[in-house]
């Protein structure tokens, strides 16, 4: 992978002013959090979007700077509909939204006894659920669960059509897309 090099702080003090509103997924921990951050320090508005209040309230005095928070969970279309209108009445339209919220559940196989603990994400634990009118065999494959899907996928898409759209009735902006190694490396199961 290559290195990534910060600009100068001026560079970001200059081009993140105290109009820029920046919406930040998944920022009560982790890179989301050291995202909100940087542009709070550079005198962005951030505000902080994750599932819990609690974990965002917490995050918003530890960074300071004015930040504002929301609970959303990205996977409701309802709930991102209503942050981006809040966000647009409360502040403005945003300016730069980083879409980061994403999950990364540990998969394990129907081999591995584990599997069916981590099932709420685990799309490859083998799981059967009765069958009607079936003989003795009276069970079928269950669904895999879409959650990794719901986060990963949806929730950016969700992310992506609202901003372009609140950027076309405002001055334009800019999305950041937090991705991982995955993209670029196999998983061995």
């Amino acid at each position: 992978m290559s290195e990534v090099t910060l600009p100068p702080p001026s560079v970001l003090t200059e081009r993140l002013h105290h109009s820029k509103v920046v919406l930040v997924t998944g920022a009560a921990s982790g890179i989301g959090f050291a995202a909100a951050q940087l542009f709070a320090q550079h005198g962005a508005k951030v505000i902080l979007v994750d599932l819990a209040s609690s974990r965002l309230e917490a995050a918003a005095e530890e960074i300071g700077h004015g930040c504002d928070f929301r609970a959303c969970d990205v996977t409701k279309w309802e709930q991102q509909v209503a942050l981006f209108d809040w966000v647009k009445h409360t502040y403005g339209p945003p300016e730069i939204v980083c879409l980061n919220a994403g999950i990364d559940p540990e998969l394990a196989t129907s081999e591995n006894p584990s599997a069916k603990e981590k099932v709420v994400s685990n799309y490859l634990a083998s799981e059967s659920e009765p069958r009607e009118g079936a003989g003795e065999d009276n069970s079928q494959l269950k669904q895999p669960p879409t959650t990794v899907l719901d986060v990963n996928f949806y929730g950016v898409l969700y992310g992506i059509k609202l901003a372009v759209h609140h950027f076309s009735a405002g001055k334009g902006g800019r999305v950041v897309i937090t991705g991982s190694a995955a993209s670029h490396m196999p998983v061995v199961y």
